[in-house]
């Protein structure tokens, strides 16, 4: 029996070899330098300027190694063809074709396709980092969306490899020049200029597409930020997937593996101690996104802390002209030095939160859950964010007060607005139930603390579009807009037209979202929908024409907005809670079916205009019909339909 499988086994490695001598000679014949010039240094194959894709027979590799010593450039020529079994050989790329092999991985090693540039895009990178339209666009770029949530691209890092692009760059593409000139040019002041966003976007589509065989840093930042752009102008399921390509490419270049420990990445650029500390900070710029997108769309993240081995973000230092390509301040003559680190492993933390908080408030496998058990899990929550709030170092510390000065530094600000996006979401959804006054008191507390961070809000959108304008303003903001209205409308309900025409902090408040939602839709086209399903709703519920509203509204007017709470008042205030004696009151309840709240009535998407849905698992939906049902379409007007 075994001589028989022994013969079968010969003989399909006689076919194959005679596969690879027709194959050989055609590639022979093409071209024949690529063993002309030998390398002294063991990493030789990684300063190859073509891409080639070849196989190896596991039982050659040494025998080849050790004629590779002793022959000339003949050997090139006869290959080892008379050999039983096949030795490697490389396919060039022949009009612009490749061509592949394909074979049992138990038998073939594999080897990793050349992720250095050829003199082509050099070339071409050359020509676009002396176009002068394109320098405008990295330099927005950099001014108005850097950091912001962008941190998984190192600024320097790539603004050396756009300058000094040579072979082995791992920091810049064209296709990553694109997706950051469709960013860019957004914030032009001409409309014109913002008019080609969208074809720089799919500039780096197209390219991202014909490359993502070729994994590498660059490519996971280009497809990170296309999936950015998606969700920015309300593609969401587009937008998650793209991001999703990212992650996995980040899987396979090892980018969540500490190089010291397991080097994947082949780039010499990427080794060493300043191409360790590069890696960390895309990883955990990385990290936040997708954590963050999870948020927004209510969607379960990728990245886990545990599969993880790289160490945490530092602070790495800037280059002498990078003040060209910062932000500089207002009225700023001097260089800002600008600080990641710190704030990035603040944010990160914050996400880990995030991500239990999700996963035991928000996932349940169950339509119905014990209401008052998910009631104390809020609590919990609450708490462990204020106490991270507590916990920062002094220099990333602030109160609701200090948020007029900080909002004139947006590169200060995202992380703070991270925060609160993070307390509307875990808050919002427990505002409004219709229970037993046994729970009063847990929505009041939800419902101050909401309070507290829209009147923070207020006052940091406010100084921001002051200084800089409403189109400047982030995604962040945006959607700290969307969610607050809807806190706002929640709170409200019965008497939001009266409110309006009486209250003017609360008139202030809606009508400044409003009309930063209103402006940011010429950059955004999250916030066109989301303004205009909100102005539809005010119009149809409240029958209040906030088009109108809008025209008499002057944001720089003098308002009494009082700061947020500070963390310890709020915690104070969650204590005050009493949990000892609520099972007795429940006992003593006569009708106790208030105890279990339906997902689906408690909290309705219809409301969320374009922000966080928290609820947009599998869990949500009984059966595959319902998700394709007209109505629910309809009850998701910021899905592309």
């Amino acid at each position: 029996m075994y001589e028989d499988e022994n013969s079968r086994i010969s003989s399909q490695l006689e076919n194959i070899a005679n596969v690879m001598k027709e194959l050989a000679t055609i590639n022979n014949s093409f071209d024949c330098r690529n063993k002309e010039n030998k390398d002294d240094s063991d990493d030789s194959n990684n300063n190859k300027t073509e891409e080639s894709i070849g196989i190896e027979s596991t039982s050659m590799v040494k025998k080849q190694n050790e004629n590779m010593e002793s022959n000339d450039s003949e050997s090139c020529k006869s290959s080892s063809l008379n050999e039983k079994y096949p030795t490697p050989v490389s396919f060039k790329e022949f009009n612009d074709k490749f061509l592949s092999v394909y074979g049992p991985t138990s038998v073939f090693d594999s080897i990793t396709v050349s992720k250095n540039k050829n003199n082509k895009e050099l070339q071409e990178i050359d020509s676009l980092n002396r176009n002068p339209k394109i320098l405008e666009y990295v330099k927005l770029f950099f001014i108005w969306q850097y950091p912001d949530i962008h941190i998984f691209i190192f600024r320097e890092a790539f603004l050396l490899d756009f300058f000094h692009a040579k072979k082995s760059s791992a920091y810049c593409s064209k296709e990553l020049i694109f997706s950051v000139c469709a960013f860019g040019s957004l914030f032009s002041e001409e409309s014109e200029k913002r008019l080609i966003s969208i074809e720089f976007y799919e500039k780096a589509k197209a390219l991202a597409f014909q490359n993502y065989f070729k994994p590498s840093i660059s490519l996971l930042q280009t497809f990170l930020l296309l999936g950015l752009y998606d969700i920015y102008n309300g593609r969401n399921d587009s937008g998650w997937m793209l991001s999703g390509m990212a992650i996995r490419i980040g899987y396979s270049i090892g980018l969540q593996m500490n190089p010291r420990e397991c080097i994947s990445d082949k780039d010499f650029d990427v080794k060493g101690e300043l191409g360790t500390k590069i890696r960390s900070r895309i990883f955990w710029g990385t990290y936040l996104v997708d954590h963050l997108i999870g948020l927004l769309l209510g969607r379960p993240s990728s990245l886990k802390m545990n599969d993880t081995t790289i160490e945490e973000t530092i602070e790495l230092p800037d280059i002498d002209w990078i003040h060209e390509y910062s932000f500089q301040g207002h009225n700023d003559k001097h260089n800002k030095i600008l600080r990641i680190g710190d704030p990035l492993r603040a944010t990160v933390g914050l996400m880990d939160i995030v991500e239990n908080m999700l996963k035991d408030i928000f996932i349940s496998k169950d339509k119905n859950f014990e209401f008052y058990e998910k009631l104390l899990l809020v609590k919990k929550y609450n708490k462990e964010i204020f106490e991270w709030r507590r916990s920062l170092i002094p220099d990333l510390m602030w109160n609701g007060s200090d948020l007029e000065n900080i909002a004139r530094d947006p590169t200060t600000l995202t992380f703070k607005l991270l925060y609160y996006i993070v307390i509307l979401c875990l808050n919002r959804p427990f505002l409004t139930f219709e229970v037993n006054e046994v729970f009063d008191d847990y929505r009041q507390t939800f419902h101050k603390i909401c309070s507290s961070a829209i009147n923070d809000l207020t006052i940091a959108i406010k100084t921001t579009v002051q200084v800089y304008g409403f189109e400047k303003s982030s995604t962040l903001i945006v959607y700290c807009c969307v969610i607050s209205i809807s806190v706002i409308l929640r709170t409200t309900t019965d008497d939001t037209g009266e409110r309006l025409k009486n209250n003017s902090a609360y008139k202030y408040k809606l009508l400044l979202f409003m009309m930063t939602l209103q402006k940011c839709a010429s950059i955004w086209a999250l916030s066109e929908k989301a303004y205009e399903l909100i102005r539809l709703k005010l119009m149809h519920d409240y029958n209040i024409d906030i088009d109108l509203e809008l025209q008499h509204f002057d944001p720089s007017q003098e308002i009494n907005i009082t700061p947020g709470m500070v963390p310890d008042d709020i915690e104070g205030m969650l204590f005050g809670i009493e949990e000892n004696n609520l099972q007795e009151k429940l006992n003593i309840v006569e009708d106790n079916d208030f105890v279990f709240a339906d997902i689906e009535k408690m909290i309705s998407r219809e409301d969320t205009f374009g922000g966080p849905p928290i609820f947009m698992t599998s869990d949500t939906f009984n059966n595959l019909e319902s998700i394709f049902s007209e109505e629910n379409i309809g009850s998701l007007p910021y899905e592309d339909e």
